[in-house]
């Protein structure tokens, strides 16, 4: 966090690794070329292996109950029942495969199994229990296998085989029985539908199931989505039909169209299995071979999340969104959940970053990311994924950027280099590492870098820096520096603790034109080390951050006294900020940790109406306990945290219900 090292990988488990995949492009918002998404990153995803669970590993259906628990149909070992942080396990008869679940209004989950369907109920201890259905069928209608769907609707839920179609409703059960075989069914806008082999498609009418119009022509065309469909602007009720083979149509009720989508070639070699409309209004479609692809109502293809990108499958058999918006997966190796509607996505090491991240920075519209093997800038590839190409001849730990307007200006342990697109040229080198660059507005032809032996200077030749000696009087590694006002400078020597530096009239800084070095001590901050004193400006005016408190310095009384608009920024005790970036909001995104570091958050400082901060942890929640090692913060307010297993990104900007 404040002296980034050696960097733990923390939450690879918890996450997953993420990859290169297209960003979610939330629909309603302005149009986004592809590129542009795919600089946005993916959503986060948390992944559950069968031994995380402890069941088998094919996972055939997930529902949520209306206290919010998660219920998965399991392979092997009946339902399994997630509360968010322990699973448990619903034996089923037979311990056969659970292919089905549904909700209905009441809240109680039904289970579809192999032979037999029914609910879950609470026992005398609270207990979930299995409840067969099967004494109230027919005994003529027993003996089926796999329960394909349970469908909840008004008149009760069905439940699908392949050779008979089952209601249950107010303690009775009513069924359907194929001419043929039934494929699968579906449940639109309270109206079942199922597709019969060598029939078509058909709709339960009245206690009947009849062909609808034109149907027939999927008496052979097997049918893996159908979903409620309007025509934009004309609001009539419409279906949208998702084949393996022949594509996609609309349904009007009399006439079918084709919905064309830029991924139909991609859809057809993954083979789709199902669709689900999701709240922000994208159409999510599980294929068997490619996972998850994301697509708007246009048919364009706004995203695709597969093992590449850091799900445990490629195979998804079932889909399910959350009343938090988080999308389930039953995979048929292990669950995952998609946190879709988080403003917080992902840039894994799978997108071209080699090292952990130690700085961020921006030039020219790009963003560059500083690792410990050396620098490099993110792009659109070819294929439309994120990418990060490596900046040629930089090589090494990469602490610092400033743009300089002509040019970036990077400092890494092996100097400084100037960088223009994926190309840099030396500007000083091998004499020591660089951790921190300051440029004054009263000295712009000026550079100050804190380096391990003092503060080295560059000085503006035409278009080009050169090196410029080092500052008299500091040898000690500085790695935090701010502008102070007038001719001063502030900074943080590892031997001497805070410094003010007084630079001469001239605005030297050289061998002939010594500055005045004056050391202040932090009294109350005695538990500090001196090189976890962090210098930022705020709101045009310098704070001095430290394990017990912020201060700021009276220049009267020439002393540090302690801002109280900070202290009670946390309820618990002081914490210590570092990486601290201040939005156009006055929002001050920082990462966080105890004295002895052993818990550690990002999040925003945020004033109240009197000026006292509070901190917000809620956006950066995903990622707690990571150590974060860079932040920036762009124009926009989008902010970038460099861990060391990628970057994260998240729009403040996205409103968000937490």
């Amino acid at each position: 966090m404040r002296i980034p090292h050696g960097l733990a990988l923390l939450f690879a488990g918890w996450l997953g690794l993420f990859g290169c995949g297209l960003a979610v492009a939330m629909p309603g918002s302005p149009a986004v070329s592809e590129p542009a998404r795919a600089l946005e990153g993916i959503p986060l995803i948390r992944n559950y292996s069968p031994e995380a669970y402890a069941a088998g590993s094919q996972n055939w259906a997930v529902v949520q109950d209306h206290r919010g628990v998660i219920y998965v149909g399991n392979s092997a070992d009946g339902v399994l029942q997630f509360d968010g942080n322990h699973w448990n396990r619903i034996p089923v008869p037979d311990r056969s495969v659970v292919r089905s679940l549904a909700v209905d209004e009441s809240g109680r989950v039904f289970v579809g199994c192999v032979g037999n369907f029914g609910y879950l109920a609470p026992d005398k201890l609270g207990r979930m229990r299995y409840v067969s259905l099967l004494g109230s069928v027919d005994p003529s209608l027993r003996g089926f296998a796999d329960v394909w769907r349970a469908l909840p609707s008004s008149k009760g839920v069905y439940f699908l085989t392949n050779a008979t179609i089952f209601r249950f409703s107010h303690g009775r059960v009513d069924a359907w029985r194929a001419k043929t075989s039934f494929h699968l069914a579906f449940v639109v806008r309270d109206r079942l539908y199922v597709r019969e082999t060598n029939v078509g498609l058909e709709e339960l009418v009245d206690g009947k199931l009849r062909v609808v119009a034109g149907g027939e022509r999927f008496a052979t065309e097997k049918i893996y989505v159908l979903l409620p469909w309007s025509e934009p602007g004309s609001g009539k009720p419409g279906l949208l039909i998702g084949t393996r083979d022949n594509g996609w149509f609309t349904f009007d009720g009399s006439q079918y169209s084709p919905w064309l989508t830029d991924a139909a070639a991609a859809l057809a070699r993954d083979q789709i299995y199902g669709g689900l409309w999701l709240d922000n209004g994208s159409l999510a479609v599980g294929t068997l071979q490619g996972g998850v692809y994301l697509l708007d109502r246009q048919g364009h293809q706004i995203g695709q999340l597969r093992r590449s990108d850091g799900l445990i499958n490629d195979t998804v058999f079932a889909m399910y969104e959350d009343r938090e918006h988080g999308l389930w997966l039953g995979l048929d190796n292990g669950v995952a959940r998609i946190n879709i509607a988080s403003p917080l996505t992902y840039f894994s090491p799978n997108s071209g970053l080699d090292g952990a991240v130690l700085s961020i920075g921006r030039f020219a519209g790009s963003l560059y990311a500083g690792t410990t093997k050396g620098l490099f800038q993110l792009h659109a590839d070819d294929d439309g994924n994120a990418h990060f190409s490596r900046v040629k001849g930089l090589e090494g730990q990469t602490w610092a950027m400033l743009d300089t307007g002509a040019s970036l200006l990077v400092g890494n342990s092996y100097g400084i280099y100037a960088v223009n697109g994926t190309d840099s040229k030396p500007v000083s080198t091998g004499d020591a590492a660089a951790f921190v660059m300051l440029r004054r507005h009263a000295q712009p032809s000026r550079i100050y870098v804190g380096s391990d032996q003092g503060v080295l200077l560059l000085q503006r030749d035409g278009s080009h820096w050169k090196n410029a000696g080092k500052l008299p009087g500091i040898s000690s590694q500085v790695r935090t520096m701010a502008d102070g006002s007038g001719r001063h400078i502030w900074l943080v020597s590892a031997d001497r603790g805070v410094l003010r530096v007084t630079l001469p009239d001239s605005g030297g800084g050289t061998a002939s034109a010594a500055p005045v070095i004056e050391h202040f001590d932090i009294p109350q901050a005695v538990s500090a080390r001196l090189d976890e004193v962090f210098i930022y400006r705020i709101n045009h005016e310098l704070r001095f951050f430290t394990s017990t408190g912020v201060y700021r310095f009276d220049r009267n009384l020439k002393q540090f006294v302690v801002d109280t608009h900070y202290a009670k920024l946390f309820s618990d005790g002081p914490r210590l900020m570092s990486l601290l970036h201040e939005d156009r909001q006055g929002r001050l995104w920082s990462d966080m940790a105890d004295e002895n570091d052993t818990f550690e958050v990002a999040g925003a400082a945020i004033a109240g109406p009197q000026g006292d901060y509070h901190w917000d942890a809620r956006p950066m929640e995903a990622i707690a306990g990571l150590e974060v090692s860079a932040l920036h913060v762009d124009a926009d307010g989008v902010v970038w945290v460099g861990t060391e297993d990628g970057i994260y990104r998240l729009d403040s900007a996205v409103p968000t219900h937490y």
